[in-house]
C-alpha cells in the first residue's frame, strides 16, 4: 500500500481494523494482531493486506507474545472491555474505563487449530487482576506481564503493576510494585534485564532480574519499587515495547508524530521513528537474520499496521533526542 507522505520509511501494509494491538511476526512473514475495540486476534498478511479473523469474542485483547513452546498458541493480555470507546468516524480513541469492567486475565490462545483457551489466569497473589497490558515470554517459558489497570489513585495501587505467570502456574506472582499504569515491558537480549514503560508518566525503568520471577528491585506492597530510571520522555506518553536484536529498548510513543522511541539502556542514547499516527501504541521485530531486521507498528486510533523493511537503517537515521 506504499508509505504515507513524509514517512517514506515505512509501508502501510493494512488497514479498517479496530484498535489494533500486539504485533507479532509469525515464520511465514505474516503478522497476528489482536484488536481490542473488536474483541478479536486476527492475521494480517502484509504482501496483500488481507485480514483474516482467527478468533472472536474477547473482552478486550492486547499484548500478545508467541508461545515458543508450544507452536500455534500465544499469550494474550487481555483487560477485559476496561476502555470506553471514542469513534470520530476516522480515528478510534480508548476513553476512561468502562463502568461495566470487572477485571482481566492472561490468556493462553490457539490460533492454527481449534481457537480456544488453554489457560485463563484471572488473579495473581490470590487478587484480581485489573487490566492486563503487555507481555513478554522468558526462555523458561514464564511470561512477565503489565497490569496497567493498578494506578496511584486507585483501590489498586496497592497491588503489583508487574506480575509473573511461572510455566505450569494458574496465578500469577507479583514482581514490582509502586508502578502507575504500567504498559509496555521487554527483556534485555542476555535476558538479565527487565524493561518496563509507564503511560503518563512517560517513563522507562529498568529492573535487575535474580532469576526466573525474581526481581531484585521491584519493591513490596508496602514500599514502592527502586528501579533505574532509563529515560523520561518529554510532551509524550509510552505504551507498550519490544528490545530489538541490538538491545535498544523500542517504546511505542503516544504524541505528537506518534512513531517508536528507542532508548539505548546503556549509552542512553535516545532516537525517535516517527509514524502517521500520534497513537502509535506497540512494536515488534522479526528475529535476528542475515537479511534486514523487519519492524511491525500498530497506527491504533487510525486502525492500520505499518512495517519498516530495514529497522536498523531507519532507527540509525532517525534523529536523536535530548
Amino acid at each position: 500500500m506504499g508509505g504515507q507522505d513524509g514517512y517514506d520509511h515505512l509501508d502501510v501494509v493494512a488497514m479498517g481494523l479496530r484498535f489494533p494491538e500486539g504485533p507479532v511476526w509469525l515464520d511465514d512473514g505474516t503478522l497476528l494482531v489482536t484488536e481490542i475495540a473488536a474483541g478479536t486476534l486476527s492475521r494480517v498478511d502484509p504482501a496483500t493486506g488481507l485480514v483474516s479473523m482467527l478468533v472472536s469474542s474477547l473482552p478486550g485483547p492486547n499484548g500478545a507474545a508467541r508461545s515458543p513452546r508450544n507452536p500455534g498458541w500465544v499469550w494474550v493480555c487481555d483487560n477485559g472491555g476496561y476502555f470506553t470507546w471514542f469513534d470520530s468516524g476516522s480515528l478510534l480513541v480508548p476513553g476512561p474505563p468502562a463502568p461495566s469492567h470487572q477485571g482481566g486475565s492472561l490468556r493462553h490462545l490457539s490460533w492454527d487449530r481449534s481457537p480456544g483457551d488453554l489457560v485463563v489466569v484471572e488473579r495473581c497473589d490470590s487478587e484480581p487482576l485489573v487490566a492486563p497490558n503487555d507481555l513478554v515470554v522468558d526462555d523458561f517459558g514464564g511470561v512477565w506481564f503489565t497490569d496497567f489497570g493498578v494506578q496511584h489513585d486507585t483501590a489498586a495501587a496497592s497491588r503489583p503493576g508487574v506480575a509473573y505467570l511461572a510455566p505450569g502456574a494458574t496465578e500469577a506472582t507479583g514482581a514490582v510494585w509502586g508502578t502507575h499504569q504500567a504498559n509496555g515491558i521487554g527483556l534485555s537480549n542476555d535476558g538479565l534485564e527487565l524493561y518496563v514503560a509507564e503511560t503518563h508518566s512517560g517513563s522507562l525503568w529498568a529492573f535487575d532480574l535474580r532469576a526466573a520471577g525474581r526481581v531484585a528491585d521491584g519493591g513490596s506492597a508496602d514500599q514502592g519499587h527502586t528501579g533505574r530510571l532509563v529515560h523520561r520522555a518529554e510532551s509524550r506518553m509510552f505504551d507498550s515495547l519490544a528490545v530489538d536484536p541490538d538491545g535498544w529498548v523500542c517504546v511505542a510513543t503516544i504524541g505528537p508524530g506518534g512513531g517508536v522511541t528507542c532508548v539505548h539502556p546503556v549509552s542512553g542514547e535516545v532516537r525517535h521513528v516517527g509514524a502517521p499516527d500520534d497513537l502509535t501504541t506497540n512494536v515488534c521485530f522479526t528475529p535476528e537474520t542475515p537479511g534486514p531486521v523487519r519492524a511491525a507498528l500498530t497506527l491504533s486510533s487510525v486502525g492500520a499496521i505499518a512495517v519498516i523493511n530495514d529497522w536498523r537503517a531507519v532507527r540509525d537515521a532517525a534523529p536523536a533526542v535530548r
